[in-house]
């Protein structure tokens, strides 16, 4: 008898709670994979450009050498580009993701604190606390989430260093267009030399995590 009583009861409990993590990670996976979506249609006329110059760089009217070292020199950038690019459209996806979700389970936690405070806590139906509870936990994890990760900052980073490589592309490319019928240009060492240093200045790996934001003392001190 007591086994049938305590079963469902506890039972229903962890049902409860699967169900509510589980509807949250649902809608997060579709938040992610509709934010890669917008992120990627974002950056598609971009690369659609670069194609275009990379092609049209075949034909430039340079020394065959020197048509080879601008060609390398675009591809390295184009490499780095897509560094830049996967990282964006991966930070990106999940800080979509956390922030919907938070808005989502900040509206639905209201409206749970509404029902629970006429009553109180202590005075509430055992099922609604687990709902109480519950929500309270996803909210705080998805409220952390983009603060400790740092998410905006490194989306920011990455998308600026992303556009930064394009811009020098369009460099290279416009110089090995334009450069036979340049009167005042620079020599091609010269060119070359300065789309080199500009690129090792943007190189970097943008991903940053702050443990400091998490709101509990002294947790990653190290102890004595």
């Amino acid at each position: 008898m007591i086994k049938k009583s305590i079963a469902p009861s506890w039972l229903l409990h962890v049902l409860i709670v699967a169900g509510i993590i589980g509807s949250s990670q649902l809608a997060a996976f579709y938040f992610r994979n509709k934010a890669f979506d917008t992120g990627t249609a974002m950056l598609a006329p971009l690369i659609k450009n670069a194609k275009l110059e990379e092609k049209q760089l075949l034909t430039a009217s340079v020394p065959k050498e020197d048509l080879q070292k601008l060609q390398t020199l675009y591809l390295v950038l184009e490499n780095r580009k897509d560094h830049h690019r996967a990282v964006f459209l991966d930070l990106y996806r999940y800080h979509f993701a956390s922030v919907t979700i938070l808005l989502m389970l900040s509206a639905l936690s209201a409206v749970v604190i509404f029902i629970v405070s006429h009553n109180g806590i202590n005075n509430a139906p055992p099922y609604m606390k687990t709902i109480f509870f519950t929500l309270a936990a996803l909210t705080t994890f998805y409220a952390l989430s983009p603060v400790v990760y740092k998410q905006a900052d490194s989306i920011d980073k990455n998308l600026k260093s992303y556009l930064q490589l394009d811009n020098l592309q369009s460099d290279v490319y416009n110089y090995a267009i334009t450069r036979p019928v340049a009167k005042d240009t620079i020599t091609f060492s010269q060119f070359h030399s300065s789309i080199v240093k500009k690129m090792n200045d943007i190189n970097s790996i943008d991903l940053e995590f702050d443990y400091k934001s998490i709101p509990t003392e002294d947790f990653f001190k190290k102890q004595p």
